[in-house]
């Protein structure tokens, strides 16, 4: 115990403080004991002071999955907050939207007879992208907008 009191001193001293961290609670797990009982802690962290943080501010730290060769969750700080990723999202059919009435509508006006299948592809996977924004989209935008109106309330409450 005194060397975690020695410990927290130091990071005191140094004027560091524990970054946010976002992800699994806790980031180490201990060997399954008699009855099949496990610690687990947050031991892994990442600390700032606070010039370094009124240059980031936005910055936190991301709890990652563990990987199975590790008792460890491996930890990432990430500076600023990424809302639509950089990541190309791969096409995926949903066969919802055959359930939909304008989606055949959408296909034979996205599809042209004069062009190459390649050509009519990527112009019907963009009609889809417009179209699919425009419809099913637009219920999951009204869907969120409703919870966060909802968690304001309950956060006035």
């Amino acid at each position: 115990m005194s060397r975690c009191t020695r410990f927290r001193d130091r990071l005191s001293i140094c004027k560091l403080n524990d970054l946010e961290s976002r992800g699994p609670k806790f980031t180490w797990r201990g060997p399954i004991f008699h009855g099949g009982q496990r610690i687990y802690e947050k031991l892994d962290r990442a600390v700032s002071n606070d010039k370094w943080r009124l240059l980031f501010p936005e910055a936190f730290v991301k709890d990652l999955l563990r990987v199975e060769f590790s008792d460890h969750h491996p930890i990432l700080i990430t500076l600023k907050e990424d809302k639509h990723g950089n990541y190309v999202r791969p096409f995926r059919f949903e066969n919802a939207w055959l359930l939909n009435d304008t989606y055949g509508s959408m296909l034979q006006d996205t599809w042209s007879e004069e062009i190459s299948i390649i050509s009519n592809l990527e112009s019907v996977k963009e009609g889809i992208s417009k179209w699919k924004f425009d419809t099913f989209d637009k219920i999951r935008r009204q869907k969120k907008e409703i919870m966060r109106r909802l968690e304001g309330i309950q956060k006035k409450l």
